[in-house]
């Protein structure tokens, strides 16, 4: 026997052995496979027609076109501020 090398134990050749598949196991799928006859030969319904069509929908530059966004409402024009919200809005000095 050579330096360094010892009998492997009855207990480390157990461990070194692989473990046995699962009894349900099934291997993965190949990735191709026939493709069946029901599949190739398809009606397709028009209801499943009338659902694969995208939604009609008007341009979106037109639906989120606002012509009031940027008007400002009278009673904000008018409003005043509390003392405490204006001693919040000074800028902090250093």
């Amino acid at each position: 026997m050579e330096k360094g090398l010892r009998k492997r134990s009855r207990r480390t050749r157990d461990l070194a052995k692989s473990k046995t598949l699962h009894p349900d196991y099934l291997p993965a799928r190949d990735a191709r496979w026939p493709v069946s006859h029901a599949a190739t030969h398809s009606k397709i319904s028009p209801r499943i027609q009338e659902l694969a069509n995208p939604n009609s929908r008007a341009p979106v530059n037109l639906v989120y076109y606002d012509p009031n966004a940027f008007k400002v409402k009278p009673a904000a024009l008018t409003a005043q501020c509390s003392a405490r919200v204006r001693k919040l809005a000074e800028p902090v000095v250093h």
